[in-house]
């Protein structure tokens, strides 16, 4: 699953459905600290695309 949590610059991550794929091209800030995300869950931070989680490439 990808998170903003685990996704890191220069990383590609892929839709197995469409084909889309999406570059990091700055990570989240907040990695090393408390979330500042409102309400911060793994939910909330979750990228997905045609309702399948991406992965890396």
């Amino acid at each position: 699953m990808a998170t903003c949590h685990n996704m890191h610059e220069g990383d590609i991550y892929l839709c197995e459905k469409c084909g889309l794929e999406i570059k990091v091209i700055k990570e989240c800030n907040e990695v090393d600290k408390d979330c500042s995300h409102e309400d911060h869950t793994e939910i909330t931070c979750k990228f997905s695309c045609c309702n399948t989680d991406l992965i890396l490439k």
